[in-house]
């Protein structure tokens, strides 16, 4: 079985997720960086299974990600997808920021699964620290607990990837 894993990376997370996935998924994966690979070089006829990863911030996905899952909707309806994103899990916000992130049509037939999130405080920028803090109040946590991303996550989206059909998953999600 032959696959891609397409990702966006802001701060490197995401891309160390998309490698760590490479030794959890059955079958041959191809890392692709959408930020250095053109778009139009990636040929996504080419795989069975297409894994897209991005980052969520300030309540929205990488652009070029988003922008990418709609020129290429079609092709990827004959496509096994998954999407993870790495996101902050601060309330209900998550499920807010992708509503306000993606299309209803790319919600709607796509799942999309949160491995969570992983940061370097002290390499964050100021306004990005003052919201994690601002963020960890309001909810009565810690900055370190903001933090999600742990390796049971990824295994659990690993297996997802590696035993299901996603068309299963949206139908299991909608009659909930």
């Amino acid at each position: 079985m032959k696959g891609i894993i397409l990702f966006a990376s802001n701060t490197g997370n995401v891309e160390k997720f998309a490698s760590q996935l490479t030794d959890k998924l059955d079958g041959s994966f191809e890392i692709v960086n959408i930020k250095t690979t053109s778009p139009n070089n990636i040929k996504i006829r080419e795989f069975e299974k297409v894994v897209i990863g991005t980052y969520m911030r300030r309540q929205k996905a990488d652009p070029d990600i988003i922008d990418f899952i709609i020129r290429n909707r079609d092709i990827l309806l004959e496509k096994d997808v998954y999407i993870f994103v790495s996101a902050l899990e601060a309330g209900g916000s998550y499920e807010r920021e992708i509503m306000l992130s993606f299309p209803d049509k790319i919600r709607d037939t796509f799942e999309i699964y949160n491995v969570g999130a992983i940061f370097n405080y002290d390499g964050l920028r100021y306004i990005e620290k003052v919201m994690l803090k601002n963020i960890a109040s309001r909810q009565g946590k810690t900055i370190e607990e903001l933090q999600t991303f742990n390796e049971k996550r990824l295994d659990k989206f690993a297996e997802i990837v590696n035993t299901t059909k996603p068309q299963d998953n949206i139908e299991k999600k909608k009659e909930d």
